[in-house]
C-alpha cells in the first residue's frame, strides 16, 4: 500500500471523460479496481484502489488492501484505465469579444474528453479570464486555464513605452503570462523583460530575431514555443544569415551546418 499528496487533476480514460459539475470537490473519491498508469516506469498496476480526499490522491495500493472510506463517491473501475491528466502548454482557445459560449464550451469539453486537464491558452482574450474563474469555481467545464495576453509583436509593441503599458495593462486584467511575438526589436524586449520581473508576470512565445534564444533565456522567458531559435542556436553563422534574410535552405544543408559543440552548451542553458 502506498500513501501520496500528489495534487489532483488525473484522467480516467473510457470512464470518465468528464466529471460531474455538481461533485463537491471537498468529498471523498475512490477509484475501486483501476488499472493505473505508473509515473515510475513502462508498467500498468492493475486492481488498485486509488482514494482521493479534498482534491488530493491520499492512499493508493492494491484493492484487497485499501479499506472502504466512509461516504465516499466511489466509482468501479474495472477495466479501466487512471493516469495523471496530461497539459497542452500552447492551446488555443477561441479569440476575440464574444466567440459562440457552444462553442468555447465544446472546445474545452474534447480537451476533458482526451485526458487533458490542464491548458495554458496562447490566444488570449479578455473573456477567458472570467472563463478561467467560472472553470476554477466549477460553473463551467473545463481543463484548469491558464491566459496568456493578447501577445507583444512588432506592431504592439514598437516602443519601450508601449511595451510596458501592455504589460502593466495586462497584469491588472488578470492574465497568467504575456505571449511574445516575432518582431519585438531587442531594446524593447529588455525593457518589457524588466518590467515583467518587477510585476511577476512571466512571459513566454516566440523568440524574436533581434533578441536571440541565449539572451531571451538570460533574461528571462519562462517557455520558448516551438523551440524557436534553437536551430539557429546551434548552425554557423553563414546558415543563420541564411535563415534570417529569407533565403531557402534544404535540410541537407541545414544539418550539415550543425555545431555539435553548441548543443550541450545550449541544452544546459535551457534546463
Amino acid at each position: 500500500m502506498e500513501r501520496f499528496a500528489y495534487r489532483l487533476p488525473m484522467a480516467i480514460l473510457v470512464l470518465l471523460g468528464c466529471t460531474s459539475q455538481d461533485t463537491n470537490p471537498r468529498e471523498a473519491m475512490v477509484f475501486r479496481d483501476v488499472n493505473v498508469l505508473s509515473m515510475e516506469n513502462e508498467t500498468v498496476l492493475s486492481g488498485q484502489t486509488v482514494v482521493i480526499i479534498e482534491d488530493m490522491i491520499h492512499e493508493m495500493g492494491s484493492s484487497q488492501e485499501i479499506q472502504p472510506v466512509s461516504g465516499a463517491i466511489v466509482i468501479d473501475a474495472e477495466g479501466m484505465y487512471l493516469m495523471p491528466g496530461l497539459a497542452e502548454m500552447h492551446a488555443h482557445v477561441p479569440p476575440g469579444d464574444s466567440p459562440p459560449r457552444d462553442q468555447v464550451e465544446d472546445i474545452l469539453f474534447l480537451y476533458i474528453a482526451n485526458g487533458v486537464t490542464t491548458i495554458r491558452g496562447m490566444l488570449g482574450s479578455d473573456y477567458q479570464i472570467p472563463l478561467a474563474q467560472e472553470i476554477e469555481r466549477g460553473d463551467v467545464l473545463g481543463p484548469n486555464f491558464y491566459v496568456a495576453a493578447p501577445s507583444l509583436s512588432r506592431t504592439s509593441a514598437a516602443d519601450m513605452a508601449s511595451a510596458e503599458r501592455l504589460v502593466r495593462e495586462h497584469k491588472s486584467a488578470g492574465y497568467h503570462l504575456q505571449k511574445i511575438h516575432p518582431g519585438v526589436p531587442l531594446e524593447v524586449w529588455d525593457h518589457m523583460a524588466s518590467i515583467s520581473k518587477e510585476i511577476d508576470l512571466t512571459f513566454g512565445g516566440h523568440v524574436p530575431a533581434d533578441v536571440g534564444l541565449v539572451h531571451a533565456i538570460e533574461t528571462g522567458i519562462s517557455t520558448v514555443d516551438h523551440l524557436d531559435g534553437y536551430v539557429q542556436a546551434v548552425v554557423s553563422d553563414d546558415v543563420v544569415s541564411q535563415i534570417n534574410t529569407g533565403r531557402p535552405i534544404n535540410l541537407q544543408g541545414l544539418v550539415s551546418s550543425v555545431d555539435e559543440s553548441k548543443i550541450n552548451e545550449i541544452v544546459q542553458l535551457s534546463l
